[in-house]
């Protein structure tokens, strides 16, 4: 109803928002650098806050900056579990054999 009273041509309030569409506030600048810092580091990262804060729409937004043939993105959406089972995601994502302890976990996803 409000979408053609307003004439909106999208959606106002959808839940996947278009990356290009977010609005570039501080935090979301700071953690879009923050993300490039870590691609020239190659190193592994982990995004937090608040529900609806632009979280997963950040990653996505520097995930379509990205070449595919070079970099290869995944999702790991853990709200709870502990460091293994990161660590299991992560090398299930990688295509990995599944290690049964810690270290051996993080040496496979090191190499």
């Amino acid at each position: 109803m409000y979408r053609k009273y307003f004439t909106f041509t999208a959606w106002p309030f959808e839940r996947a928002l278009d990356p290009e569409e977010l609005y570039p506030s501080t935090t979301i600048t700071e953690a879009q650098a923050r993300l490039e810092h870590l691609l020239e580091l190659r190193a592994i990262g982990l995004v937090t806050g608040e529900a609806g804060s632009g979280k997963t729409t950040v990653c996505r937004k520097l995930s379509a900056s990205l070449h595919p043939g070079l970099y290869r993105v995944f999702y790991i959406p853990l709200s709870t579990g502990n460091i293994m089972d990161i660590y299991k995601s992560i090398g299930w994502e990688l295509g990995l054999p599944t290690e049964r302890n810690r270290a051996a976990a993080f040496r496979a996803i090191r190499t």
